[in-house]
C-alpha cells in the first residue's frame, strides 16, 4: 500500500487548524488594552495616587460596634458558671464583649444544668444580682424539675419566662441598644420584642 504523501506547504497554509493570519490593527489595539487573558491590565486596577490601599480579604466591620460603647442585654435561661452547653457559650461571649468596653447586662436563672438541681449558694426562689467579669447579672427564680420530661420541660421554661419578665421590663430605664435572646427563644421572645420596641433596641 503506497505511503500517504505529507501535505505540502500550500496545504498547511490553507488548513483551518494550523493556518495563521495577521491580526487586524483593531484587534491588536483591543488586545493591548485588555491583555492577552481578556482582563484589564494590572495598571488599570491600581488605585489613584494618594489613595489608601484596599484589602479585599478584610471583613466588613460590624455596624455601630467599632469605637462606640454599646449597651448589650443578653437574655437566656443558662449562663456561667455552667460549664456545658449554652451557659458556657453565653458566659464567654458576655465576658468578651465586656472586655471590649461595652456595657453588658445579663438576665438569667441560677445555675442548674446539667444536674437539673440548683447549685449550692444559689436559690430558685429569689432574685439575685451579681457582678461577674465586668458583667451585671440578674438571676431570677424558676422551677427546676428533678425528673424532666416533655411537659415538665415546657413548664420549666415557662416558669423562667414569667419570673424574668419583671426584671426584663425594668431594663427599659436602662435603654439597651441590643436585646439578644438565647434560650428559650419561643418563651422569651415576646417579652424581648416588647422591650426592644419600647427602648428602640435591635
Amino acid at each position: 500500500r503506497p505511503a500517504r504523501r505529507p501535505p505540502s506547504t500550500s496545504e498547511e497554509t490553507r488548513s483551518p487548524t494550523i493556518a495563521t493570519r495577521a491580526a487586524s490593527p483593531r484587534r491588536s489595539r483591543a488586545i493591548s488594552k485588555r491583555g492577552r487573558s481578556g482582563l484589564p491590565p494590572v495598571s488599570a486596577l491600581a488605585p489613584p495616587p494618594g489613595a489608601s490601599p484596599v484589602h479585599q480579604d478584610a471583613e466588613p466591620a460590624a455596624a455601630g460596634l467599632p469605637g462606640q460603647r454599646m449597651k448589650l442585654l443578653l437574655y437566656g435561661i443558662n449562663f456561667a458558671p455552667e460549664m456545658t452547653g449554652i451557659g458556657k457559650y453565653t458566659g464567654e461571649m458576655a465576658q468578651w464583649l465586656a472586655a471590649q468596653g461595652h456595657e453588658v447586662r445579663v438576665i438569667t436563672a441560677p445555675p442548674y444544668y446539667p444536674a437539673w438541681a440548683v447549685w449550692p449558694g444559689y436559690s430558685a426562689r429569689r432574685y439575685r444580682s451579681e457582678r461577674w467579669h465586668g458583667v451585671e447579672v440578674t438571676r431570677t427564680p424558676l422551677w427546676v424539675p428533678q425528673r424532666p420530661s416533655g411537659l415538665r420541660r415546657l413548664l420549666h421554661l415557662a416558669s423562667f419566662a414569667v419570673a424574668s419578665l419583671p426584671a426584663l421590663l425594668r431594663q427599659w430605664f436602662w435603654q439597651p441598644d441590643v436585646v439578644w435572646v438565647v434560650a428559650p427563644a419561643f418563651a422569651c421572645t415576646p417579652g424581648a420584642l416588647a422591650l426592644a420596641r419600647l427602648s428602640g433596641a435591635r
